[in-house]
């Protein structure tokens, strides 16, 4: 084959192509899915391999509790437990008896008693001298919920898990949905910027427990807040269910018209 046939080839080939991918570019997303025969199961495959992975996403969440803050801790003290008075006494009074306290009143985070100290329910300020070693049987870790009382431990765990669950529910959805609201000459550069802030917030927002020497429950209030108050706001967003999804900036706007005239009526 001579050079001038390879060239002529080879320009009829990018000519070919460019065609092609301009064809791509001007049909909507509906027109490329019916010419692969529609939603089939290769689509299903591939929806079930991308949701198995995201089953393990809450434990990556779930690093930021170890890694961001030490949530307040102290001895685990059951092994100090004689079968007599001791499992008679509320919860505050087994920390009086099994934990030295802290300059600032709090209770240990790493001390325990050597053995109950009993005196120390009359007089609690007479801790001289009494024998103290590091914990011997781990820690009991304080994740604090400022609506049930520490003692419903429980309670509060469940809490804290359902909390991290529809959090990881609803980071989910609000991915899925975002892509939705961008038209496709944007869809990229949109998704991109969200995930850049989001990132963002989640750098900063360790920073936020230095609100509690202001207000114990200060940061868990602000968290609540802020989260409250972007679920209010996606009320105001369009619906898109069983809505094509925008091409252009055009047809963003044209279906902003529809839902305004849609609450209207």
């Amino acid at each position: 084959m001579s050079h001038f046939q390879t060239s002529l080839l080879c320009e009829t080939f990018y000519y070919f192509q460019s065609c092609v991918v301009s064809l791509i570019l001007k049909m909507k997303f509906e027109n490329v899915l019916a010419e692969v025969d529609g939603f089939g199961k290769f689509q299903i495959w591939m929806i079930l391999m991308m949701v198995i992975p995201r089953v393990t996403l809450p434990f990556h969440f779930l690093l930021n509790n170890f890694i961001a803050v030490v949530p307040s801790h102290r001895c685990d003290i059951s092994s100090l437990d004689d079968g007599g008075i001791f499992g008679n006494l509320s919860q505050t009074e087994k920390l009086v008896v099994g934990v030295p306290v802290q300059e600032d009143g709090t209770p240990s985070s790493c001390q325990m008693f050597t053995e109950l100290q009993y005196h120390l329910l009359l007089n609690s300020s007479n801790v001289t001298d009494l024998p103290t070693v590091s914990c011997q049987n781990g820690w009991v870790y304080d994740f604090c919920n400022m609506f049930i009382p520490q003692a419903m431990g429980l309670y509060r765990t469940v809490v804290g898990a359902l909390g991290k669950m529809f959090a990881e529910a609803a980071f989910t959805t609000a991915f899925l949905y975002t892509t939705e609201l961008y038209p496709t000459v944007l869809r990229q550069n949109g998704l991109g910027y969200s995930s850049f802030m989001a990132r963002l917030g989640v750098s900063v927002s360790p920073m936020i427990l230095l609100l509690e020497e202001v207000w114990l429950p200060l940061p868990s209030t602000v968290f609540f807040l802020v989260a409250f108050t972007a679920g209010f706001s996606a009320l105001f967003l369009p619906e898109t269910k069983n809505i094509s999804l925008p091409e252009t900036v055009e047809d963003v706007e044209q279906m902003r018209r529809r839902s305004i005239s849609t609450s209207n009526e």
